[in-house]
């Protein structure tokens, strides 16, 4: 009867900590997948601000390479596209990365706009600029109710603001400030990054188990 006892004892021991470890696998598993995707979330928001700044440089600097610069830029609208398609369907991905996509060409035109010194073609980009980012947060709170508008909102505005400022530091020759600029850009840009990254694994748990 003692060693009867004493095997439904071992039973119960051994089941707990079996179970405990699958518990613990599985959160492993769990958060890996988690920290991969914002990891690849946070490469695409990073490269994007990277390609923007080097974009600035190549046609407000006049340097060589401009035209590849651009193209990579481009390229990297649809791989976000590509990114969201996994979560959302083929119709929203693509009505993301055509969202993303009117913003870089709008980014680009300012760019030159500021640089040539046009003052009415970027008026008119920069107009066309801020509609098109409110559209964009349209679209996001739209598809994913863990999105706020607001948060979403001052993030984006935030960003505009830092690229604005970055351009006109580039263009009047103010260095320092400039670099200083881009800095405070990749910091925003992880926080954006890391919003819409957890906003997509509330959203779909289950693809992160």
């Amino acid at each position: 009867m003692k060693k009867a006892l004493q095997l439904i004892l071992c039973s119960i021991l051994l089941c707990t900590v079996f179970t405990t470890h699958a518990q613990k696998v599985r959160r492993t598993i769990e958060n890996t997948k988690r920290l991969v995707f914002k990891a690849e979330m946070s490469r695409l928001w990073i490269d994007d601000a990277i390609w923007s700044r080097q974009a600035i440089l190549c046609l407000v600097d006049r340097l060589p390479g401009t035209e590849e610069t651009l193209y990579r830029l481009m390229i990297n609208q649809e791989d976000m596209g590509r990114m969201f398609t996994k979560y959302y369907g083929l119709e929203k991905g693509d009505e993301f990365c055509q969202l993303i996509s009117s913003n870089t060409a709008l980014t680009i035109s300012i760019i030159r706009n500021k640089s040539s010194n046009n003052t009415e073609d970027l008026k008119a980009a920069s107009d066309r600029m801020d509609y098109n980012v409110k559209r964009i947060i349209e679209y996001l709170i739209k598809v994913n109710p863990n999105w706020s508008k607001e948060e979403l909102s001052y993030l984006m505005l935030l960003h505009s603001q830092l690229f604005d400022l970055q351009l006109q530091n580039r263009v009047t020759e103010n260095f320092s400030y400039d670099v200083e600029v881009f800095d405070k850009i990749i910091t925003e840009t992880y926080k954006l990054a890391n919003v819409l990254s957890e906003g997509i694994i509330k959203q779909f748990p289950e693809r992160f188990e």
